[in-house]
């Protein structure tokens, strides 16, 4: 039995319509070009386990995905290997706000889809809006990190079974340490639940 997954697909929401294409010497592609991302780097690398050069062509990528948004606004959706990069770009709030606002002139606000109807919605977006003004402003499109089919993927449930996946510890809550269940439940509930479905 084949079961179908939909990837996610995220949009910039832009409260302001979609910007025109930059003039030439605008400066607002070569700040995207530009910015530094090193913090994302490290994150990734020292506390999500990427490869380094994983990373370095993820956030490529990401970059070009920012010079297409700030071309076509909110009809542009990401591919799920490169939002990994805008998921941890948002983590660091400071430096993604200053980026937002040197290059779009406000907060760049991410939005995930929730359901796979909703990703089914984005797909032709994102094959006739991404993937097209991709390829016209950058040629070859890279298909580890824009698939061509982003949206959909099929995976095998016998290839891919679900690990087993140890009970959470017993564990005080809140660092409660009386015994007293006045700050959050009972003190001997586990702090997180198993997610198994």
């Amino acid at each position: 039995m084949v079961k179908t997954k939909i990837m996610g697909l995220c949009l910039a929401d832009l409260d302001d319509p979609p910007n025109p294409p930059p003039p030439t010497g605008d400066g607002r592609i070569e700040k995207i070009m530009n910015w530094d991302l090193s913090r994302v780097r490290e994150y990734l690398i020292n506390r999500e386990g990427f490869e380094p050069s994983d990373v370095d062509k993820r956030i490529k990528e990401y970059r070009r995905f920012l010079v297409l948004v700030l071309m076509h606004g909110s009809t542009v959706p990401i591919s799920e290997p490169v939002d990994v990069i805008w998921h941890n770009h948002i983590l660091f709030t400071k430096d993604y706000m200053k980026m937002g606002n040197a290059v779009f002139g406000h907060y760049l606000h991410h939005h995930p889809t929730v359901n796979d109807e909703e990703n089914i919605a984005l797909a032709g977006n994102y094959k006739n809006n991404t993937l097209s003004a991709y390829q016209k402003l950058f040629g070859k499109v890279d298909r580890k990190y824009w698939p061509k089919n982003a949206q959909v993927c099929r995976e095998d449930p016998d290839m891919l079974p679900i690990p087993d996946y140890p009970d959470p510890p017993e564990t005080q809550r809140f660092g409660t340490n009386s015994g007293d269940d006045s700050e959050g439940g009972d003190v001997n509930a586990p702090r997180y639940s198993n997610y198994r479905n």
